[in-house]
C-alpha cells in the first residue's frame, strides 16, 4: 500500500474511490471527445450517454469512410503498370 500511496495510485484499491475515479475519467473523456467535434457533429453526438456509445458510433461512421478510400487506393495500385521507354 505504501508504494501505491507514493505513486498516488492508492485510490484504485478502494472501491468507492475507484468508482469516483472512473466516473470522473468517463466525464473528462466524453467532454474532450465532444469538444474536438465540429458544432454540427456535436449536436448529433451529444445525445450519446456514455463514452463507449459515443466512441462506437463515431467508429462506425468514420471506419466505413476509411474503408472506401482504402479500396480506391488498392484498386488504383492494382491497375498501375510500368511501360518500357
Amino acid at each position: 500500500m505504501f508504494f501505491l500511496t507514493t505513486m498516488n495510485l492508492a485510490y484504485v484499491v478502494k472501491e468507492e474511490m475507484a468508482i469516483e475515479a472512473w466516473t470522473h475519467s468517463e466525464f473528462c473523456c466524453r467532454k474532450y471527445t465532444l469538444k474536438s467535434l465540429d458544432d454540427n457533429l456535436y449536436i448529433i453526438y451529444f445525445l450519446c450517454k456514455t463514452v463507449k456509445e459515443l466512441w462506437k458510433s463515431l467508429e462506425i461512421k468514420y471506419k466505413i469512410d476509411d474503408v472506401g478510400s482504402k479500396k480506391f487506393v488498392i484498386c488504383k495500385s492494382l491497375k498501375y503498370t510500368m511501360v518500357d521507354s
